[in-house]
């Protein structure tokens, strides 16, 4: 497990709660201490205070993409059916949105859903996670995107492919990147694909894509027309990452209500009782992920929640 002193917002993806062992330190349940943050947890550990980052490690978040079934959701009604919309029944032209919200909101879980329930339709469907370590890596992102479908580039008009190639790094001489026609390759080849099933394109956590493949995304959202083509766009917070914060529509993600937030708590294998519940209800304030990671450590612990 990945501790250390870290703004809450701005989190370490080796960050994991479900392996911390309350027994081992005492936990308080703590305001807000910054502006846009719903919630830190502060840790005693060895005498000292530091924060647990408020969402699981990147590996546990793209799986989600990949369960088998769908994800049972509280609260979130309207946006999965204003979510699956997009893609049920399959689009006859191309639609983009973009979700917004804090860490813990559900972002990813939405997501998954959608992507779960795609492919079941019978759609093609391209995921990246925005790693923060990979954010100055030119290209990182996209190279995520297209691996699965590479093998494709090669039916792109010549100097589009070579563009596309040199920016994953999978030609043999070094080129300089070129940003416009990186992003007239992404178009076609999108376009492309989209031409035997229905494409849905989804990026998690765009916060930390790197500026090549945000670039490169943007240039293709714009300019997709009539191609059967779905772009799924995650980022944390209210605004979305300064390339799409115009022209696109936008879903934000708001905390559940007390109704909601109750509903989400007691529906955990050991929700909390009494005061405990009383104080988690109230330090969550409705972050679906605060609610159940910290069900599950005073759960384990139940001397935690009095702490």
């Amino acid at each position: 497990m990945a501790i250390g002193p870290q703004p809450v917002g701005d989190l370490h993806q080796g960050t994991d709660f479900r392996r911390a062992r309350p027994a081992d330190f005492g936990v308080g349940l703590a305001q807000p201490r910054q502006p846009g943050a719903l919630f830190c947890w502060q840790i005693k550990l060895f005498g000292g205070l530091q924060e647990l980052g408020p969402e699981p490690c990147a590996a546990e978040l793209e799986g989600q993409f990949r369960q088998p079934g769908p994800l049972a959701l509280v609260g979130r009604d309207a946006e999965l059916a204003q979510l699956r919309a997009l893609v049920d029944p399959p689009p006859g032209e191309s639609r983009v949105l973009v979700v917004l919200g804090e860490a813990g909101m559900g972002k990813t879980v939405l997501l998954a859903d959608v992507a779960h329930r795609t492919r079941r339709a019978g759609m093609r469907v391209l995921l990246v996670t925005g790693r923060e370590s990979e954010q100055d890596l030119a290209f990182a992102g996209l190279h995520q995107l297209l691996r699965p479908v590479v093998a494709q580039i090669s039916r792109l008009p010549e100097r589009q492919a070579s563009a596309l190639l040199g920016a994953l790094g999978l030609v043999t001489d070094a080129v300089a990147p070129d940003r416009l026609m990186t992003g007239i390759a992404l178009l076609t080849m999108l376009s492309d694909l989209s031409e035997d099933r229905p494409l849905l394109v989804v990026a998690d956590d765009a916060q930390w894509l790197d500026r090549g493949s945000l670039d490169a995304l943007v240039f293709a959202a714009r300019r997709l027309d009539a191609e059967p083509v779905v772009l799924l766009l995650s980022a944390r917070g209210n605004l979305p990452p300064s390339e799409f914060q115009r022209d696109f529509p936008e879903l934000l993600l708001e905390p559940l209500s007390v109704r909601d937030a109750a509903r989400l708590l007691d529906a955990q294998p050991r929700p909390p009782h009494g005061r405990a519940r009383e104080q988690v209800l109230t330090q969550a304030a409705g972050n679906p992920m605060a609610l159940i990671e910290l069900s599950r450590i005073i759960g384990a612990d139940p001397s935690a929640g009095r702490r």
